[in-house]
């Protein structure tokens, strides 16, 4: 009876936990979408509408085609997950060849891989100059200065592929398993009957495998063999050596960002992550006292009593991990992964900062491992009671801590307030947090933090930048050339204080100097296509079209959806008398931004000149729909020619 009644009591605490932080939430969103809104009927009386909230999703063609892109995507992967695992996992279950294992091994690395370090990888392998394009330009399949987007032009399917390609290993497992689960006496009965490969496939294997395809699990092995990860180790080095080889990465610049980090020796840096390591654990046991921007005190020996303690204790940690492998495999599998995916960031090579929580995504699935197996390892076959009430626990308690710390996530202005709060000595949070007042127009304040990031590090160039940028959106012009001249000085390869510097000379009519400021941000970052754009726009204005196309050409090679640049360029082949071109260009640049309305009036005029005058009428009265100003001599001088008013 006293049995029953614990588990009784532990069904409710569950049962309570799912209706408060689930089915609460839920039933607080649904009734809210059937909120009865007083509307007025024909009549003109006013009524209760239950179904308002839900008629206005249904008829917005916006919320109606982001469901049915959803409800599509979520078909097309399916169909692609199945399509992709379906043959290889016939070919794993049916067939022996050399490398086998390895192959079966291989397959599953997108499912071990975290969900960001596959969106990282395929975006430096996918992305516009990323490794794909790179190879394609080696081998002279694309002009140096072609780019393309295979993630973005690809739209839809890309997207389709990409989620498919890191979802088909759990699709291969199940069917895998499927087939494992088919009985063979059963194809070698409809072989002897005459049954072909297909047929039986279709007749026996297939069925087979959909009623089983939910219900079965992997087999395990009692021998461990390290056969089966070597493939994982070896995939860690396909990204590194597609990026190095195709060059798709700047490495000497990788280089040069590590040796400009401030005068931390290696053995500093070394003693240092020791601790960090230590304050990495403290926050996934008790994560209170969380800070976006640490200001972390460096370490002055690794002799002092901290280090010497983190290191014994880490030691220790290691220690205990090796001696209970044979018996507790799950628990020293958590903490190795813990120690080997922090590495990277946790070493003897001196990064600039010393910590960041978001370091810790990968080696948190290493921690969660352990703390989901300690409480099994501990309870034992016992009762399963003890197990569940700890995890209950031990959840219970996250969640708690996570909904305490939402409030500071609010926004970027809450989220840079707590950093200062805690790291009043660093300079970065005040930046940041002035930056967050400036996007919500408190510029007082802005003014202030800024000030106050560069009382403690003068010789910062962000916090100069933006503030210049600031001064620049306030009207401030000669402060704002103050700061970015300030910046470059700090930073002479600092592309963006040069663009903004050069767009106020450009502005003022100080063309030299404008044109310097953007040769400079063109020279250290080629990519930059507002960069090629504005300068573009002054050769074109120097007439030197040449130079000009060659700008407006490489901003689009990098940019293809960049309006301004198709517009500029537009304006060049005009005033040279290419109509057509012109007209094309101004097309393209109404296609991208519709409310363009110096497009319409310019190719209004591209029309007026080529004679067509009915395509002309159209775009001038597009452009003083839009709210701008025709020249009136043009419209007296259309109505002439065309023999029309309007």
């Amino acid at each position: 009876m006293r049995a029953q009644l614990g588990h009784y009591a532990l069904l409710a605490a569950l049962l309570a936990i799912l209706g408060v932080l689930m089915l609460y939430p839920i039933l607080i969103t649904v009734s809210s979408a059937f909120a009865p809104v007083p509307i007025k009927n024909a009549a003109g009386t006013l009524h209760n509408s239950y179904f308002y909230w839900l008629k206005s999703v249904l008829l917005n063609p916006t919320f109606t085609g982001k469901l049915l892109n959803s409800l599509l995507l979520g078909l097309v992967v399916t169909a692609l997950c199945n399509l992709i695992a379906l043959p290889l996992a016939l070919l794993s279950n049916r067939y022996d060849f050399h490398g086998k294992r390895v192959l079966s091994a291989i397959l599953l690395v997108p499912m071990v891989l975290p969900p960001f370090v596959g969106a990282i990888g395929m975006k430096q392998l996918l992305g516009k100059f990323g490794s794909l394009t790179m190879l394609l330009q080696h081998l002279g399949v694309l002009a140096p200065a072609d780019g393309i987007n295979w993630l973005r032009q690809g739209g839809f399917w890309a997207c389709a592929i990409l989620i498919a390609l890191g979802l088909y290993p759990i699709a291969y497992l199940n069917i895998q398993a499927a087939l494992a689960n088919i009985d063979p006496a059963m194809l070698e009965a409809a072989e002897n009957l005459g049954g072909r490969r297909f047929t039986n496939f279709r007749r026996i294997t297939l069925p087979l495998m959909i009623i089983s395809y939910e219900v079965c699990f992997l087999r395990t092995k009692e021998k461990f063999d390290w056969g089966y990860f070597a493939p994982f180790l070896a995939t860690l080095l396909i990204i590194p050596l597609t990026m190095f080889l195709t060059k798709s990465v700047d490495f000497i610049g990788m280089k040069k960002t590590l040796e400009e980090s401030p005068g931390i020796a290696s053995w500093q840096y070394l003693g240092t992550q020791l601790r960090v390591i230590v304050t990495y654990l403290r926050l996934l046991f008790i994560p209170v006292n969380q800070n976006l921007d640490y200001d972390y005190p460096l370490a002055k020996s690794l002799l002092e009593l901290p280090v010497l303690i983190s290191f014994i204790f880490l030691a220790s940690l290691l220690t205990i991990a090796v001696k209970i492998f044979s018996k507790y495999r799950l628990l020293s599998f958590g903490i190795f992964w813990f120690f080997l995916t922090l590495l990277p960031e946790s070493s003897v090579i001196p990064i600039k900062d010393v910590i960041f929580e978001h370091r810790l995504y990968l080696p948190m699935a290493g921690f969660s491992v352990f703390l989901a197996s300690l409480p099994y390892y501990l309870f034992g076959n016992k009762s399963a009671k003890p197990v569940v009430i700890a995890l209950l626990i031990i959840t219970s308690g996250y969640a708690l801590l996570t909904y305490a710390r939402n409030p500071v996530w609010k926004d970027e202005l809450t989220l840079w307030n707590d950093a200062a709060q805690k790291s009043p000595k660093k300079a970065r949070p005040y930046n940041n947090r002035g930056n967050a007042y400036k996007n919500q127009g408190n510029i007082q304040m802005a003014f202030s933090d800024f000030d106050k990031a560069l009382a403690i590090d003068p010789d910062e160039a962000d916090i100069y930048y933006n503030r210049g940028i600031t001064y620049k959106e306030q009207g401030n012009i000669q402060q704002a050339i103050s700061d970015f001249t300030r910046a470059i000085a700090i930073n002479p390869r600092y592309t963006d204080a040069y663009y903004n510097r050069g767009t106020i000379y450009k502005d003022q009519g100080n063309i030299q100097q404008a044109f310097s400021d953007y040769t400079m941000a063109v020279e250290i970052n080629p990519n930059d296509a507002q960069a090629h754009n504005n300068r573009g726009a002054i050769y074109g204005k120097q007439g030197n079209a040449r130079q000009a196309f060659s700008d407006f050409n490489k901003a689009l090679a990098i940019d293809p959806g960049y309006g301004e640049a198709y517009y500029n360029r537009g304006l060049v082949y005009f005033n040279q008398g290419s109509l057509s071109p012109a007209i094309a260009d101004y097309t393209k640049t109404i296609e991208i931004n519709p409310g363009f309305a110096e497009a319409y009036n310019n190719r209004g005029v591209a029309y007026f000149m080529a004679k067509k005058y009915d395509q002309a009428w159209l775009d001038v009265q597009k452009a003083e729909e839009l709210g701008y100003a025709v020249n009136p001599g043009f419209i007296d001088t259309l109505k002439k020619v065309s023999g029309k008013d309007r």
